[in-house]
């Protein structure tokens, strides 16, 4: 068990590495959660208390997506991104491909969506 926390620990390295400074930046605030041997990181958009995903380690390094939010404030994004991850963008599911750069990147991408919209 202890193999498989270092192992899922170092996965989440990998996407904490490539997301967070663009996420700290677009986002609002971070909330991150504690628990035993495990951690989540929640990045919320600006002026409100939700977030489009959640990363955490939990025996591996996952994605939660938040459907409902991205299409409210990325609605472009969560085209690209059903597009790109068929079947997968569902609200509170884990992704369940390899969390690559370019998923990321279009996770960054639905962040930078939401910062530049115009309120309607």
């Amino acid at each position: 068990m202890a193999e498989e926390f270092e192992e899922g620990n170092a996965r989440c390295g990998v996407v904490l590495d490539a997301a967070p400074t663009d996420v700290i930046e677009l986002a609002g605030y971070l909330l991150t959660t504690v628990g035993r041997g495990r951690w989540i990181l929640n990045p919320r958009l600006p002026s409100q208390g939700r977030g489009m995903f959640t990363i955490l380690n939990d025996r591996g390094a996952y994605v939660s997506l938040q459907r409902t939010v991205i299409h409210a404030e990325a609605p472009n994004m969560l085209a690209r991104l059903d597009e790109r991850l068929p079947g997968q963008i569902g609200q509170n599911n884990y992704l369940k491909c390899e969390i690559s750069d370019e998923v990321l990147a279009l996770l960054i991408s639905a962040y930078e969506e939401s910062t530049n919209r115009q309120p309607a």
